[in-house]
Order: C-alpha cells, then structure tokens, then sequence
C-alpha cells in the first residue's frame, strides 16, 4: 500500500486505540462483528483510557460501529468529540475462524497465517487492506488530531497502510487491548510515534 501524502512540517497525530477486554478477547477467542460486551476489566481499561487521553483534543473521532470499540470510545469519553461510526473499522472478518481458539487453528496448520492466507470463508488480506484504505485517505487529509478506536486486526492493517507496506507485513506490529499508538509524519515521512503504549494501564489491567 501506498502512504498517504503529508504537507511539509505536518505535526499533526493519529491516535490508535484498540478495544478494551471481552470475554472473547481474554479467551484468545477470533471475535468478527458480534456485540460482545466489554468484561470486568474491560470497563477499568475503558476508564483508564479516558483518564489517559482527556486532556487531548480531536478533530475527529472514527470509531467501528462494532459494540466493543462503540463502548469502550463512549466510556472512554472519545464520543463528547465530533464523532463518526466507520463501517471500514469493523473487525476482519473470520469466517470459518469466527468464535475459535487463535491457537487450536495455528496447531492445526502450524504454517497458516491470517497475514498471508485470510480467513477460510472470510476476508482476503487484499480485501481488508482495500476497505480500510480510505479511512486513510480521509486521515490524510483531516485537519487537526484524529482518534481511531478499533480492533486489533485492522488497526495493525492501518498501520501498515501508514507506512506504505504490505498487508503482510502488519502481523510485525503489536496492538495489545486498551492500547495506545500513534502514527505522524516527521520530515514528510509517515511513522510511527508511539507503538502499543500501555502505561495508562495498571499491572492488573494488562
């Protein structure tokens, strides 16, 4: 993928924020479109999110419809910005995957990989990386600070639509729940900021 343009001199940043925990999230669950609520420490997370960010303003805040990221962006406060529901943000879709266990597939075909393969009866890597390419278009060319919230798949595919690298490439990156990143541009160059920051997060919430 190709990196979206900067001006020279643009300091502007792109706050990424991964749900916070589910039920599925914390039983390493492949969770699609489904409204799985926030759990326990989901909610903490949600809150400490809001505490972390909300001295920061947004122009924008894009945020998958999807009930998860929908509910931690509103504990989180990340809603009292102007806001959008971004259908492009919702999850991969698992297809074949939806509902099991990350490691009984990778046990079960040890060379399988979601970056290269897809998911059987679900989304291509391709199609992923071509719905969410307009969302970084439209990234490209808002004024002022944007926060993301969305899901741990997709938000390492924008990242590396960021950078201008392959889709294939985004299993590289980190986005754990509740987690923090930043993308900018320095010397007109896309990079990153900030990868996975969790320092908002207690060591009981991690």
């Amino acid at each position: 993928m190709s990196p979206p343009a900067a001006a020279p001199g643009d300091e502007r940043e792109i706050v990424l924020v991964r749900h916070a925990t589910t039920a599925d999230t914390r039983g390493g669950l492949f969770s699609g479109h489904g409204p799985t609520p926030l759990d326990e420490r989901g909610l903490a997370q949600a809150d400490a999110l809001g505490v972390r960010l909300a001295r920061r303003s947004f122009a924008l805040a894009l945020v998958s419809p999807v009930a998860r990221a929908w509910e931690t962006a509103a504990r989180a406060g990340l809603l009292d910005h102007e806001h959008e529901a971004a259908d492009a943000l919702v999850e991969w879709g698992y297809g074949a995957l939806e509902g099991r266990r990350n490691t009984d597939v990778r046990d079960e075909d040890p060379a399988w990989s979601l970056w290269v393969d897809g998911a059987p009866g679900g989304e291509a890597p391709a199609e992923v990386a071509e719905r969410v390419r307009p969302v970084l278009d439209r990234l490209a060319r808002t004024a002022g600070d944007v926060v993301v919230v969305s899901h741990g798949h997709v938000l390492r595919v924008l990242i590396a639509g960021w950078l201008g690298l392959a889709v294939a490439e985004a299993g590289g990156f980190v986005v754990d729940p509740a987690s923090i990143s930043v993308l900018g541009h320095r010397h007109g160059r896309p990079v990153v900021v900030a990868l996975n920051g969790r320092a908002h997060l207690s060591a009981d919430l991690r």
